[in-house]
């Protein structure tokens, strides 16, 4: 009798409980599936947007679109099975881009569930990341990029000390001027919704300060927390240079306003191109 219970008792044993249970596991086991290693992530197809690629590194983010670019989005990393947020605050606002990994280490971006500035247009839903390098290949190159970088910048707040610590809540002025026809100089100021008169004496006080390189503006504006789109190009004829460049020549029927355009776009692709 006893031997006939257990061969009934055994098989519903198995079906209620230890093989319920196995099935619940395995599907959380699946949620975790996918590896997402410390590294650098680059798009899978090539893209004409500023996105070059993604640095993943014990819990945290960065989105580095250029090495020179003003603005380079940071912040922490939150995983929920194959959910991934990188979270993190851009002029005193949340923002969050989501990703689901599809494979391990292969990040696909979802537009819907994530909350980007506004100046950032250049993500698409679907794109998708994978990794190329991971934490110990980049480490000894990093290095070496970060030190050169450190070493330029200390540079240039030691000369340059007038154009570090502006406040940039409203955006950043670039000026530039020409003394030659190859020969550009820039100098920075905060933003001023009014324009500034050509002898105002903050533009002749950049004369004192001294101009920088487009390289060199370039290092100062990867110190501040602004978009491209924040950064304003301020075309300025300097009263003490005899050279006039091709924006202020009227050779007689021209769209002035236009030249000043084709000439900014100009100046802002030597610096963020």
């Amino acid at each position: 009798m006893k031997n006939k219970f257990w061969v009934l008792l055994v098989p519903l044993l198995l079906l209620f409980g230890c093989g319920g249970h196995s099935e619940v596991t395995e599907s959380q086991n699946a949620a975790e599936s996918y590896s997402f290693r410390d590294g650098r992530y680059t798009l899978t197809e090539p893209s004409a947007n500023l996105i070059p690629y993604l640095l993943v590194r014990e819990g945290r983010y960065t989105v580095v679109k250029d090495i020179a670019v003003s603005y380079q989005p940071g912040g922490t990393i939150q995983r929920a099975g194959n959910m991934i947020k990188f979270e993190g605050k851009y002029l005193n606002e949340d923002y969050r881009y989501a990703f689901t990994l599809i494979a391990n280490d292969e990040l696909r971006f979802e537009l819907d569930q994530s909350k980007i500035p506004q100046s950032q247009s250049e993500w698409r839903d679907g794109m998708v990341f994978s990794i190329t390098e991971d934490s110990s290949d980049m480490d000894d190159a990093e290095a070496g990029d970060q030190t050169d970088m450190s070493q330029a910048r200390t540079e240039l707040m030691e000369r340059f000390p007038e154009y570090f610590g502006l406040d940039p809540v409203n955006g950043l002025d670039v000026i530039v001027w020409q003394m030659a026809p190859s020969s550009y100089s820039f100098g920075l100021l905060e933003h001023s919704e009014t324009p500034r008169d050509c002898i105002d004496k903050d533009l002749f006080n950049l004369t004192k300060v001294g101009g920088v390189s487009a390289e060199q503006m370039k290092e100062i504006l990867a110190t501040y927390a602004v978009s491209e789109d924040e950064v304003y190009i301020i075309p300025w004829q300097n009263p003490i240079s005899s050279y006039l460049p091709e924006f202020c020549i009227n050779r007689g029927g021209e769209d002035m306003d236009a030249k000043t355009e084709a000439y900014i776009a100009d100046i802002r692709e030597m610096l963020f191109g």
